[in-house]
């Protein structure tokens, strides 16, 4: 489940990235007012994730230690 959140959560700090990088070129062009509070959100539910997968990865380890 670690793994899953792990991965999950970095995808969407990649993508969030991607997005913003776009935006910031101009690449995409949009006149919605809610985009900068879209990406934020988006890069705290990655941050989230990523934080949230740290205890079950280290939860599984040591299940599989003992």
């Amino acid at each position: 489940m670690g793994i899953l959140l792990a991965a999950a959560g970095v995808w969407d700090l990649f993508y969030t990235r991607m997005l913003f990088k776009k935006l910031k070129s101009g690449q995409i062009k949009t006149d919605n007012s809610f985009m900068a509070t879209a990406l934020g959100l988006s890069f705290l539910v990655g941050v989230v994730l990523v934080i949230a997968a740290l205890p079950c990865v280290v939860s599984g380890v040591q299940q599989v230690l003992s």
